[in-house]
């Protein structure tokens, strides 16, 4: 009996051999098609067609919210015009232009890079951006810069009272670090009590209204605006109960 069967599973063997070849003869490639799509594919040279000059720009102290600008050369290592496409910043607060024009062989053209710094104070800011040659590799510039810290405020945190407490007045106090008297011009929400005195000083503080602060529906957020030509909007968090 084994030996009788032993002819009906060969032939089952060849079928699936031969069903396999058949489907990959199908879905194989036409000869030759993927060297003809490899050769219809332009191969982007690897050796740099373009340099950046200098290859990290220092922006120096940034203040926040005035926008900086510098400028680089774009210097062409090739014997043709060569055009330069775009230039990508890795953030928003770089950017820079590039040559609406294409370069002479060996020749230079200038870009301006602008870095604007947010609120944030006494940070560093390090940043890229890509000029992309047409035909060649991206050529990465560093453009680096430092945030001064030119107005500290304290507490930069606040616990509100506890339930049915209707609480004090928190003192937030604002103080200029370069020496610039400067005067507090608002709080938002307006939940707090303002100087008397409008004089500009070089140390002012504003009281947080609790009774204020609920009725404006217990914020968590909240800005004080200053004159100080330097200074960001500084922020205060406060701290609900429950987050406590």
């Amino acid at each position: 009996m084994a030996t009788s069967r032993a002819p009906h599973v060969a032939a089952a063997l060849v079928a699936v051999v031969v069903a396999a070849g058949v489907a990959w003869l199908i879905n194989a490639p036409p000869a030759g098609r993927d060297r003809a799509e490899k050769a219809a594919t332009p191969e982007v040279p690897k050796v740099p067609l373009l340099v950046v000059e200098p290859v990290v720009l220092e922006m120096g102290e940034l203040v926040p919210r005035q926008p900086v600008t510098r400028t680089v050369m774009l210097r062409n290592l090739t014997d043709r015009a060569l055009r330069v496409t775009s230039a990508i910043a890795s953030c928003g607060c770089t950017t820079s232009t590039w040559p609406t024009t294409p370069i002479p062989p060996g020749g230079t053209a200038e870009a301006q890079v602008t870095m604007e710094a947010g609120d944030s104070q006494g940070e560093p800011l390090v940043k890229q951006v890509n000029y992309l040659p047409e035909g060649g590799m991206p050529v990465m510039l560093t453009v680096r810069g430092m945030v001064g810290t030119f107005v500290s405020c304290e507490p930069r945190m606040l616990d509100e009272p506890g339930p049915g407490e209707p609480g004090q007045p928190s003192e937030v106090v604002v103080e200029s670090l370069d020496g610039t008297p400067f005067r507090i011009d608002a709080v938002d929400p307006d939940v707090a009590i303002l100087p008397a005195s409008e004089a500009p000083a070089t140390r002012q503080s504003v009281q947080i209204d609790w009774t204020r602060w609920r009725a404006a529906g217990r914020p968590i957020y909240l800005v004080i605006e200053v004159d100080h030509p330097k200074a960001p909007k500084l922020g205060v968090v406060v701290r609900r109960a429950i987050m406590r």
